[in-house]
C-alpha cells in the first residue's frame, strides 16, 4: 500500500484550517458573551424587583422641544397584563428635583414636573412627559427651557404586580 504523504499533509492542513476557523468562532462568541452579560448587568442595576414591585431608573434624551416619550422594557416577570404603574418621576438634567404628579400653576417650572403619563403595551413601557417650562394646554413657553439636542431626562418608575 503507497502512503502518499503529501495527501495526507494536505488534509491535515486542510482540517487545521477548520479547527483555527472553528476557534476564531469561539472567541468571537466568548467576546459577544461577554459584551451580553455586561449589558445584562448594566440592565440588572438599573431595575430592582422586590417581590411584586420592580422599580425601574433610566434617562433619556427628547425627541422634541416641547414633549417626549421612551420605550423600555418590562422588567422580568412584568407585563402589561400583570401590573399597574403606581408612581412615575421625571426630572431634567441635573434639577436637584424629583417631581411626582402635576399642578397647572407655575410651581411645575420650578420643580421640573411636566405632564406624564406611563403606557403599558404589549411591547413594552412607554414614558411620555411634556415640558414644564411650557403651558400645556395652549403650548406656549412660560419659561426660557424648551427642551434642546442637549437636554438629559431622568426617571424612576415604580410598578406592582397585580396577578
Amino acid at each position: 500500500m503507497d502512503i502518499n504523504y503529501l495527501t495526507i499533509n494536505k488534509k491535515l492542513d486542510e482540517i487545521q484550517e477548520v479547527v483555527d476557523d472553528c476557534e476564531q468562532n469561539i472567541t468571537s462568541i466568548n467576546e459577544n458573551m461577554d459584551t451580553i452579560n455586561s449589558e445584562i448587568m448594566a440592565l440588572n442595576e438599573k431595575c430592582v424587583i422586590k417581590e411584586d414591585f420592580a422599580i425601574l431608573t433610566g434617562t433619556f434624551a427628547p425627541t422634541t422641544r416641547t414633549t417626549t416619550n421612551v420605550k423600555i422594557s418590562f422588567p422580568t416577570g412584568f407585563n402589561m397584563n400583570n401590573c399597574v404603574p403606581i408612581a412615575i418621576a421625571v426630572n431634567k438634567d441635573s434639577s436637584p428635583n424629583l417631581a411626582f404628579g402635576f399642578n397647572i400653576d407655575s410651581s411645575n417650572y420650578v420643580a421640573c414636573a411636566g405632564l406624564t403619563r406611563v403606557t403599558l403595551s404589549s411591547d413594552g413601557i412607554i414614558i411620555y412627559t411634556s415640558n414644564p417650562s411650557r403651558d400645556w394646554m395652549m403650548n406656549q413657553a412660560v419659561g426660557t427651557n424648551d427642551y434642546s439636542s442637549s437636554t438629559t431626562l431622568a426617571y424612576k418608575l415604580v410598578l406592582m404586580k397585580i396577578s
